[in-house]
């Protein structure tokens, strides 16, 4: 009775270890099966296409949905941390079930022919670091609710039919660095907000009707910025203090707006490190300052189309 009573407490944790063990793994199931449903339905929206028919047969039940294409997963969960589709020239729209994958850390879907609206269920991955749909035919306006998702540092929607304003809210993702607008459609001014975000790297908004005038400023809350890509909108400020503090800018593009006044030599001073500057196609007036020759980095320097006196200097 004694040697029973001492494997009692060791039979009793050994069931409770079972026990603890069919319920993980029972709840680990029912998330995979959250993931695979959500993939489904995300996959149910394509239509057909000689890779949709690839992934039709890949995405299937018998398979792990770790192993089918473009899914990655997190070794000790199983659940899914990445999906990356690009370049797979897929046609559809993109289901609002793609907010069900909780765990997602990275979309990429450029280069495909996805069309619609952008799901404003997007902005329940609150893991999401990187999002990229650059490249497809995404229409209606960019979702103010993508700032919940509050880990974002790429976010890249170029080269859609994307249209309205530039969401203000971008502001409230404060650990983004790229930021990738180009060639969409969108209207309405600069938001002053996205110059608060201290991790900025890259702001890039060419070819879209983004009017209004330059913040001023832009590097005091973000002094790491190096690209400001603004080329072929309408904006049309003079510039005096908007680059004051860029001392990291490698990149200014300008060119192809309506920007008009002189050239200060307080606009060439404060950008020592820059190796491109476009200014071509405005309204610039007044001469080239010499002190442009002490921006010993810079490359290229394109200033036609203007209205400028003078003559360029051939020693830069």
């Amino acid at each position: 009775m004694v040697l029973i009573g001492n494997l009692f407490p060791l039979l009793l944790l050994s069931f409770l270890f079972v026990q603890y063990s069919c319920m993980f793994q029972l709840v680990q199931s029912f998330n995979n099966f959250t993931d695979q449903y959500a993939l489904i339905a995300f996959k149910s929206r394509f239509n057909s296409s000689p890779n949709e028919t690839l992934l039709a047969t890949n995405w299937s039940a018998p398979n792990s949905i770790c192993n089918w294409i473009g899914v990655s997963c997190n070794r000790r969960r199983q659940r899914v941390t990445a999906l990356d589709l690009s370049y797979m020239g897929l046609q559809g729209t993109i289901s609002p079930h793609i907010g069900n994958l909780s765990f997602l850390i990275s979309l990429h879907l450029s280069n495909n022919s996805f069309f619609g609206f952008i799901p404003q269920e997007i902005s329940h991955l609150h893991r999401l670091r990187i999002l990229i749909l650059s490249f497809n035919q995404l229409e209606g306006s960019i979702p103010p609710s993508i700032q919940n998702c509050q880990k974002l540092h790429t976010v890249s929607f170029d080269t859609n039919r994307l249209i309205g304003a530039i969401p203000s809210s971008f502001g409230n993702l404060s650990k983004l660095k790229d930021l990738n607008l180009q060639y969409n459609s969108l209207t309405g001014p600069l938001p002053p907000f996205i110059f608060n975000i201290s991790s900025l790297n890259i702001v890039a908004v060419t070819s879209n009707h983004i009017l209004g005038a330059i913040p001023n400023d832009l590097c005091s809350h973000c002094p790491n910025l190096r690209g400001l890509y603004f080329s072929f909108n309408e904006l049309d400020s003079q510039l005096h203090s908007q680059f004051n503090n860029c001392g990291e800018l490698l990149i200014l593009s300008l060119a192809y707006n309506k920007l008009d006044g002189s050239i200060s030599k307080a606009l060439i001073s404060n950008l020592q490190k820059l190796e491109e500057l476009y200014l071509g196609t405005n309204n610039f007036t007044g001469i080239i300052p010499s002190t442009i020759h002490n921006l010993s980095r810079l490359q290229l320097f394109a200033i036609e189309d203007n209205h400028i006196q003078g003559s360029i200097p051939t020693n830069l």
